[in-house]
């Protein structure tokens, strides 16, 4: 890691306070050696002594006046990066950060394009992976199994969910699915479907497409009516009655072999 001089921001700054002085240049201090740190297990080192300094306001601010000084572009990465480290210990914590931090190394699995996965490494929330993912539905299993940590715990849960649903054997049983993961209403988990959808129909399973566009639409009537008066309107009809199962093939996100789900 590269050093920078993280006290330019002090000389700067002038407080009568003398406290808030004292808290800020403790904060200046830590980022100081947070920032020089020769690897990351020695900046976890110095985060794990520093919390109450590293991970605060107080700190990221600072951190973003830096990068708004530098002209440097690498600098700027650098500070960002470890901007970003310290964004995910705020939320995730310690532990997770950092072991996402190391699964950036993933290697390039068997069959995927180097190139769109050193694009994919590089994505760092879910909102810009989804975007992702919807122009190149074929990596969906990959970044599913090695790249998680990127979706999120809420994503993992609704792919789940949507895996659940499709295996639902009775509308009864699908309801209950529904009911208990509001997250199936969301437009995230339409357009997973319309993904999947979209792979079936490229390899002519159309039987397969008929079953998965059924959810969405029942997905769709859930959002606009209401999850019993769109049951209702089913179940009314189909209830006990298999809903076809047995017709999908295992979606892109939870096959082992990407071979086989396209």
């Amino acid at each position: 890691m590269n050093s920078v001089d993280v006290r330019m921001y002090s000389e700067r700054e002038e407080s009568a306070n003398q406290p808030l002085a004292a808290l800020l240049q403790a904060v200046l201090d830590a980022l100081e050696a947070f920032v020089a740190a020769d690897s990351w297990g020695e900046a976890r080192r110095v985060l794990e002594a520093h919390p109450r300094e590293l991970l605060t306001d107080v700190a990221d601010d600072v951190l973003v006046t830096m990068m708004a000084r530098y002209d440097d572009t690498e600098v700027v990465r650098m500070l960002a990066q470890h901007r970003q480290v310290l964004m995910r210990c705020r939320v995730v914590g310690i532990d997770v950060a950092f072991a996402e931090l190391a699964a950036m190394d993933i290697p390039c699995p068997e069959g995927v394009d180097p190139a769109l996965w050193q694009r994919a490494l590089q994505i760092d929330n879910s909102a810009a992976m989804l975007d992702f993912l919807a122009k190149h539905p074929d990596l969906i299993t990959p970044i599913y199994q090695r790249m998680s940590y990127v979706l999120g715990e809420a994503h993992i849960s609704l792919l789940d969910g949507l895996l659940a649903l499709l295996e639902a054997g009775t509308w009864t049983s699908a309801r209950d699915i529904v009911e208990s993961l509001p997250a199936l209403l969301s437009l995230e988990a339409d357009l997973w479907l319309m993904q999947y959808s979209t792979s079936l129909r490229r390899a002519g399973n159309y039987r397969a497409v008929s079953v998965v566009e059924m959810r969405r639409w029942l997905l769709a009537r859930c959002r606009m009516i209401g999850v019993a008066a769109a049951f209702g309107e089913r179940l009314a009809l189909w209830d006990g009655i298999q809903v076809g199962a047995s017709a999908i093939p295992a979606p892109h996100w939870a096959t082992q072999n990407v071979a086989q789900a396209l």
